[in-house]
């Protein structure tokens, strides 16, 4: 049995909970207390990925900051229990689709079973969205995207994905040969090299993993069905929301730095933001330098 690296990293340990909803949900984070007068960081991982992604940042983190790293609800280790599947239907283990609203709300769930207040929530892409979802309701929050998935996924997403996450998702069929595609190492490739970030082959391979698991396929298409990002961008909250900062890369193609620094001028009037000149999408697991240098920066009394 292969170790978790981000449970090699000092005082991490896996915590798993049991959250009610009408899909059973058990979740899995990685937790450890902060040391005194030192903050807590909650990092909330994309669209298809998981808590490993921040393994990198939580090594560069300082060893007394206090973390909650889960995996998002559908992903990873964080899985839905069916109580009463029918043999009408699919059996499938996750939601016909979920978005930021339900994201938001099993994650203030957990915080409230952790009895943790997060001093800062860092979201990498749509994990920034659903920091964004979680500020609406608490605005007191204090919120860092990275690479905030606020404009639409690039071409190359879409064509890979984007046939599944039609009215038919949840079908069998599509399931299976989501499922055999995403099995494929060229498809997990091509869409990693697409990030313009020069990950490991260790990285590679972890994200490979993570699409071989059914549970995590149907949860990642599961999300990107239910989340209607306009919708979400036209709530007038947004413009009026402070303590939110913003650092992204301009060369990443996922998250175009034009369309993105739009979107947060007439979105996010408010944001700090900072920008990288190179780094690609998942800069944060290549080199957590410029994170942790940021982080320093917010959390500084």
């Amino acid at each position: 049995m292969q170790t978790d690296p981000i449970e090699a990293i000092a005082g991490l340990q896996k915590q798993v909970l049991q959250l009610p909803s009408p899909w059973p949900l058990r979740l899995s984070c990685w937790t450890r207390a902060a040391g005194p007068g030192a903050p807590t960081l909650m990092l909330l991982h994309g669209t298809g990925s998981s808590h490993a992604s921040f393994t990198q940042l939580c090594e560069a983190l300082p060893a007394d900051f206090g973390l909650l790293v889960p995996d998002l609800p559908g992903h990873g280790e964080s899985t839905f229990e069916q109580l009463h599947p029918s043999p009408h239907v699919s059996t499938s283990s996750s939601p016909a689709g979920f978005g930021l609203r339900e994201m938001s709300e099993w994650l203030e769930t957990m915080l409230q079973q952790l009895q943790a207040t997060p001093d800062l929530i860092v979201g990498h892409s749509a994990g920034a969205a659903v920091a964004l979802a979680m500020k609406i309701n608490q605005p007191h929050r204090h919120i860092l995207g990275l690479a905030p998935s606020l404009v639409p996924p690039p071409a190359i997403y879409s064509s890979l994905v984007g046939p599944w996450l039609g009215p038919m998702v949840r079908s069998g069929p599509s399931l299976a040969l989501g499922h055999w595609l995403a099995g494929q190492a060229s498809v997990i490739d091509r869409l990693l090299a697409s990030t313009a970030s020069p990950i490991s082959q260790e990285q590679k391979h972890r994200y490979r993993r993570l699409f071989e698991s059914k549970a995590h396929l149907e949860g990642t298409l599961a999300f990107m069905a239910g989340t209607d990002l306009p919708g979400f961008l036209a709530n007038p909250t947004l413009q009026s929301l402070g303590h939110i900062a913003i650092l992204s890369a301009k060369d990443d193609p996922w998250i175009p730095a034009r369309a993105l620094q739009h979107i947060l001028e007439t979105k996010l009037p408010k944001a700090k933001v900072k920008w990288l000149e190179t780094g690609g999408h998942l800069f944060h697991e290549t080199d957590s330098r410029p994170v942790v240098d940021f982080i320093a920066e917010l959390t500084r009394p």
